[in-house]
């Protein structure tokens, strides 16, 4: 298993686009904060609003959500790194030098915890930086809770990423299957299956159910959603979180570039 690690971190560091999909994470999220961040002090003095959502007590629900999207283009990084592998035969090289598909899923997977930890990173970093308070936060049980939630929302949806790739095989087809998931699909399907069986399905869909484990930002206090219990919240991340590598070793097992490297 150390050498596996080691060997998906060597990739995953000189991997091209690794520094400049990274800095530009960084960067753009950081812009972003920034921007929103003028725009509150804009609208708090010309229209006297007193809401602050950088504040100690909720910069960190905040900074969740803006993370949250940001999130995509670690995303596409993973999916980058991916087919990078099957195009250029490096899955192929690698089962040839022992590995089994197995070992390989559990590489991907420790680069979802990899890109979870360095979006950590990301998430207290703007927390500090752009707090207008004094502590941006105190680590209490609250505050911990968040983060954890948050790390879990990430490392799921990052193994999602990792699903879609093992499904399509292409980076131009997995990247437009993933944002269309993301932006669109989703939505339309749960619409689709509310309506079909008269029922509210939509909200167990991946990332309509796993948006529960983020903390409610100020602003949507004004339109307040109904939220699923803990204890659903927690069976439905665990379900997930196997279910997306249960299907990506589902459709690794039957590559024909796996097979014919077995040969």
């Amino acid at each position: 298993m150390n050498r596996l690690i080691r060997y998906q971190v060597l990739k995953f560091t000189c991997y091209k686009k690794f520094v400049s999909l990274v800095g530009a994470y960084f960067f753009l999220s950081f812009a972003i904060v920034f921007l929103l961040k003028n725009l509150t002090t804009q609208m708090t003095n010309s229209l006297g609003l007193a809401i602050d959502i950088f504040t100690g007590e909720v910069i960190l629900d905040t900074m969740c959500w803006v993370v949250k999207y940001c999130n995509v283009l670690l995303a596409v990084l993973i999916i980058g790194i991916l087919c990078s592998d099957f195009r250029y035969g490096m899955i192929k090289q690698a089962v040839i030098g022992g590995f089994s598909r197995l070992q390989l899923l559990f590489g991907y997977i420790f680069v979802c915890f990899l890109c979870t930890c360095i979006s950590l990173v990301l998430l207290i970093s703007l927390c500090y930086f752009f707090s207008s308070s004094q502590n941006p936060f105190f680590l209490s049980f609250k505050d911990l809770q968040v983060i954890l939630s948050f790390a879990v929302y990430s490392f799921i949806a990052f193994e999602f990423a990792v699903m879609v790739a093992f499904i399509i095989k292409s980076s131009f087809a997995s990247l437009i299957l993933y944002f269309l998931w993301y932006l669109v699909i989703e939505s339309i399907l749960g619409y689709t299956l509310d309506f079909y069986f008269s029922s509210q399905i939509s909200p167990f869909l991946p990332f309509h159910f796993l948006s529960n484990l983020l903390p409610i930002p100020l602003w949507a206090n004004i339109l307040p959603e109904k939220r699923l219990t803990l204890k659903y919240v927690s069976m439905g991340s665990v379900f997930y979180g196997l279910l997306f590598p249960f299907v990506s070793y589902a459709f690794f097992s039957s590559s024909n570039l796996l097979k014919s490297s077995h040969k």
